[in-house]
């Protein structure tokens, strides 16, 4: 039904599954393109919008401790997921979009074996490794450097509040 779906149809809610959407795992909609029907609707909003996009996939890979392949899937559907939302920036001056992480899984590292690398972990649960945050549009400037997750919430707030 998404793909059929246009901005000027009624108010949408995407349940595309009865628990996580992983990656990989056979469904026939990606997060991309639910980034890009929630955005194609959200614009028409003449007051602007906040919207937050979350993909369940790396974290479960990295709980699973999958292996590279399957992580380097999930990474790379979120990686097309925030050029949708980076895109949609470019043509509509205003918009600030941060892509980032709540917390790091598994202990993540890439060991090299002879020609190729392989994905190691130190747990299944969540480490103490910082995670990226990156920031396009006004207002960037504010996120950057070293933030505890909870400061993201409250920049935008004020950020918010000032407009």
């Amino acid at each position: 039904d998404l793909a059929t779906y246009r901005a000027s149809d009624r108010p949408l809610v995407g349940l595309f599954a009865p628990g996580d959407m992983d990656s990989g795992d056979g469904r026939t909609i990606g997060v991309p393109e639910m980034v890009s029907a929630a955005l194609s609707r959200l614009e028409r909003d003449p007051d602007g919008f906040v919207a937050v996009f979350e993909t369940e996939s790396t974290d479960n890979a990295t709980h699973s401790n999958r292996s590279l392949e399957e992580l380097t899937e999930a990474i790379l559907e979120f990686d097309r997921a925030v050029g949708v939302a980076v895109e949609f920036a470019r043509r509509n001056r205003g918009t600030l979009v941060i892509p980032t992480v709540v917390h790091e899984t598994g202990g993540v590292w890439l060991v090299e074996a002879c020609t190729k690398y392989e994905l190691k972990y130190t747990t299944e649960g969540h480490s103490a490794e910082p995670v990226p945050l990156f920031a396009e549009g006004p207002q960037a400037h504010r996120f950057g450097g070293f933030r505890e997750n909870y400061e993201i919430g409250r920049t935008l707030m004020e950020i918010v509040r000032g407009w």
